[in-house]
């Protein structure tokens, strides 16, 4: 029990949550670079002027925001208005792609979580088991000494008063001829009771 027993330590979510945050922003810039390059490609086709470069992003709620320019949205191309990024429908989908991957990272971050403390739980549960175990292991050794103390003392007892018999029945021959019979003590057969200095046996051939 004591070699698989390990100490519970309440679980640290910090760099679960530093993992998540990480995961989620990489994502983010991934599908929207992505959106973004679908966009230049489909507006190139109608000669509309885009630059070659991604727009600035901000951090905002672990979602990214392509920012553009108001002249950006007056921009017109032989009469007919340019789409900017932002109300595009590749941006539309990047936002939508993005939500879903923020719910789904969260989920399994929250998953996560629930197993460890599950198994912090389980440990916690064990720690007691244990504690409950050695407490009760700790009574009955402090009980089993006390009973050895008793026990050897009775004997030691028992020895003192053997021998002052022996001392006393030295000159009666009859007594002592009769203590080296042998006799039936609660069911058990004792030999020669005052050889083997057996209490029981010396005061049920007495009796």
């Amino acid at each position: 029990m004591e070699e698989s027993y390990t100490e519970p330590v309440e679980p640290k979510t910090d760099r679960l949550t530093l993992r998540m945050d990480v995961d989620i922003q990489k994502k983010d810039d991934d599908v929207g670079l992505n959106a973004y390059k679908d966009f230049q490609g489909r507006t190139s086709k109608n000669n509309v002027s885009q630059p070659t470069e991604p727009p600035t992003t901000r951090t905002r709620s672990r979602r990214i925001i392509y920012e553009t320019s108001e002249s950006e949205a007056e921009a017109e191309v032989e009469g007919v208005t340019a789409v900017t990024w932002l109300e595009s429908v590749e941006y539309k989908l990047y936002q939508a792609e993005a939500a879903l991957h923020v719910k789904q990272k969260t989920l399994k971050y929250k998953e996560d979580i629930i197993q460890l403390y599950n198994k912090y739980d389980r440990q916690v549960e064990k720690n007691e088991q244990v504690t409950k175990q050695l407490r009760i292991n700790g009574d009955n050794v402090r009980r089993q000494q006390v009973l050895e103390i008793f026990v050897s003392e009775l004997q030691k007892q028992c020895n003192i008063v053997v021998q002052k018999l022996e001392t006393a029945l030295m000159s009666y021959s009859f007594i002592r001829e009769k203590l080296a019979q042998n006799v039936i003590v609660n069911g058990k057969s004792v030999v020669q009771p005052l050889a083997t200095e057996n209490l029981s046996g010396i005061y049920a051939l007495l009796h």
